[in-house]
C-alpha cells in the first residue's frame, strides 16, 4: 500500500530587494504587525503542518532572524540554511543538505508571496503526486513589447504566447535533485521549473492565482498593505 509522500518546504528568503528603495530586505517588512516571511511560513504550516520547513537566509541576517522568532513567538519548527551567491546556489545547497525518501515532494517558494490560498496548495500537491511536479502560472493581461539592446528599438509580441510562472513550484525529490546536479547552463535560470525542461516534457502547468504575486517593488508593497487585512 502506498504511503503519502513527505513534504519538504524550502522558503527562499536570502535575497536583498534590489528593486526596493535602498535595497532593503523586504522579507522582514512588517505586514499586519508581523514580518512577511513569517506570514508565508505560517500559512503553509497551517495547510501542511507535517511538512519539514527550511528557510534560506542571508548569512548576516541569521542571528537577526533568530531574534525575530523570539520577539514574535514564532514557533514553527524549521531548519536555517545560509543563502548562496544567487537563487540557484541557495536552492542547490539546501537540496544537497536534505535527506529525501522515495516519492517525497519538495516545495520551493518565495518568502515574499504570502497571498496564496489553501486551494492552490492542495491542487499543487495533488498534481505533483500524479505527474511528478507542478507549477502555477497565470496569463498576461497587459500588452507586451520586446526590447533589444537599444530600449528605443522595440516590437510588439503576442501576449497569448507567454505565461507568468509563480511559486510554490513542487517537485518529486528525485526530479529536482537531478535538475540541480546536472552540468549545464543552469546558473542564470530564475526559477526551478526551468531546470527540468532539459529532461522532462511537457512541463506540468496548473492555473495559479492573481493574488499570489511576489512583493518585489514599492508598488507591490503598497498593494500588499491594502489587501493584507483580508488575506492574512
Amino acid at each position: 500500500m502506498s504511503t503519502k509522500p513527505h513534504i519538504h518546504v524550502i522558503i527562499l528568503a536570502a535575497g536583498c530587494g534590489k528593486r526596493m528603495p535602498k535595497k532593503r530586505f523586504k522579507q522582514f517588512f512588517l505586514l499586519e504587525k508581523k514580518p512577511i516571511v513569517m506570514h508565508t511560513i505560517l500559512k503553509l504550516f497551517k495547510i501542511i503542518p507535517k511538512a519539514n520547513f527550511n528557510i534560506v537566509l542571508p548569512e548576516k541576517k541569521i542571528n537577526y532572524w533568530k531574534n525575530l522568532c523570539k520577539k514574535y513567538n514564532f514557533l514553527v519548527p524549521h531548519t536555517i540554511f545560509k543563502g548562496g551567491e544567487t537563487r540557484f546556489f541557495s536552492v542547490k545547497n539546501t537540496i544537497s543538505s536534505l535527506c529525501f525518501k522515495q516519492n517525497d515532494l519538495v516545495f520551493i517558494h518565495d518568502s515574499v508571496r504570502p497571498f496564496f490560498s489553501k486551494q492552490l496548495i492542495k491542487r499543487l500537491i495533488n498534481s505533483a503526486q500524479k505527474k511528478g511536479h507542478s507549477v502555477p502560472v497565470i496569463e498576461i493581461k497587459d500588452s507586451l513589447r520586446r526590447k533589444n539592446k537599444n530600449i528605443d528599438n522595440t516590437i510588439s509580441v503576442d501576449r497569448s504566447n507567454f505565461l507568468l510562472t509563480q511559486t510554490p513550484q513542487v517537485f518529486r525529490a528525485e526530479i529536482i535533485k537531478k535538475a540541480y546536479s546536472r552540468k549545464s547552463n543552469q546558473i542564470k535560470k530564475t526559477d526551478d521549473v526551468s531546470l527540468i525542461e532539459e529532461f522532462i516534457f511537457p512541463i506540468n502547468l496548473i492555473y495559479g492565482e492573481e493574488l499570489n504575486f511576489k512583493i518585489t517593488n514599492q508598488k507591490d508593497w503598497e498593494l500588499a498593505q491594502i489587501i493584507a487585512p483580508n488575506f492574512l
